[in-house]
């Protein structure tokens, strides 16, 4: 005998969803992208987008570092780190700011990044 349940899960709301998808950067970010009825949800979609962007920027970054550290003179790789903490504790702040002000329903734009988004979240028009 196979007993199967009917009870389906309650929808997240628009602002949950969208303060979610900065969870886990871009993993997130892909996953509300993909997750019905969340992926024709405009917002929720920016918020994805900027997610993805943000954490693919924050990615590079730090790849580019860590292949430029070893050329570097040691008087300047040690500037170069205290950047690369700096940089580090200022998007952590970023990434929990994100995540409050995207809960309460405010919609954040990040410069460029931001922008990129709107254009990629709303380029498939009507889902």
């Amino acid at each position: 005998m196979v007993f199967v349940s009917t009870k389906v899960l309650p929808e997240l709301s628009e602002n949950r969803a969208s303060a979610l998808c900065y969870l886990l950067g871009p993993i997130t970010g892909f996953l509300f992208l993909t997750l019905q009825p969340y992926s024709r949800n405009m917002l929720v979609r920016f918020h994805a987008w900027q997610s993805i962007f943000a954490g693919a920027a924050l990615a590079l970054f730090y790849i580019a570092v860590l292949i430029l550290s070893p050329h570097l003179p040691w008087v300047l790789l040690s500037f170069v780190w205290f950047f690369v903490f700096g940089v580090l504790l200022s998007s952590v702040v970023l990434w929990v700011y994100l995540i409050a002000k995207t809960f309460t329903g405010e919609r954040l734009v990040i410069p460029v990044i931001g922008e990129r988004a709107e254009d990629r979240a709303y380029a498939d028009g009507n889902l």
